[in-house]
């Protein structure tokens, strides 16, 4: 079955673009790409506001977290016009996993059926689960990282309502919308992406500037496994 897949991509980000497509055209995966916003087009600095809820309460908005959470919404908001029953969104600095759609499929196929939101990976800094070798879906911890996830239909409307309040990060507000019960959320795992920190340019202009070496990995590569089915 083909699940409508968008790919979150800056303007700019044409290096990402191109290594995104031949990622995911090698291994099978249907997708579209969606553009992103872009922080430095963010000059009007008094929009930016201050967190107001959870972690860096009183601290100010970096232009590309805004930016984040306009682009994410947006797509959530174009799944819900175009009526998906639900949407796979990945942004477009990450590594998949070979397996890729017969994991996503046997998620779809054996998730509670009243989830809300699948996390697909995210930072694995601030959470403790046991490492999985074979796929498993557990009730989503606190834990941030909005890279790869799932949303169902039912929950578009909840989450770009909530999230149009801009009191935090979107991928906080998607972890305190869980905490509160108002979506319900999931973790499948192992994790089916990690995430190319070395690449991204959501946070700056020349990522190979800051590129450290091919051995470093982002948190998130503790939970990835590939080809487990």
């Amino acid at each position: 079955m083909i699940q409508p897949t968008a790919v979150l991509n800056l303007e700019r980000g044409k290096s990402r673009k191109a290594l995104m497509s031949k990622q995911l055209d090698a291994k099978g995966i249907p997708y579209f790409f969606f553009p992103a916003f872009d922080g430095k087009d963010i000059i009007n600095f008094s929009v930016h506001g201050h967190i107001t809820y959870g972690s860096g309460i009183g601290r100010k908005f970096n232009p590309a977290e805004i930016a984040i959470t306009n682009g994410h919404m947006s797509v959530i908001k174009h799944a819900e016009v175009m009526n998906y029953d639900h949407i796979i969104i990945l942004e477009d600095d990450i590594v998949v996993c070979d397996d890729w759609n017969k994991r996503i499929n046997w998620i779809l196929e054996n998730v509670p059926e009243d989830w809300d939101y699948i996390y697909l990976s995210g930072h694995s800094d601030y959470i403790k689960i046991p490492i999985f070798e074979e796929p498993n879906i557990i009730k989503a911890p606190k834990m941030v990282g909005a890279f790869s996830y799932i949303v169902n239909k039912k929950a578009y409307s909840k989450i770009t309502k909530f999230c149009s309040s801009y009191i935090t990060t979107y991928d906080d507000m998607i972890m305190h919308m869980i905490d509160l019960g108002k979506i319900n959320g999931y973790l499948a795992l192992p994790f089916l992406t990690f995430h190319d920190a070395n690449e991204s340019m959501i946070w700056q202009e020349d990522p190979l500037k800051y590129k450290k070496n091919d051995n470093d990995h982002h948190s998130s590569y503790k939970y990835f496994r590939n080809n487990i089915l």
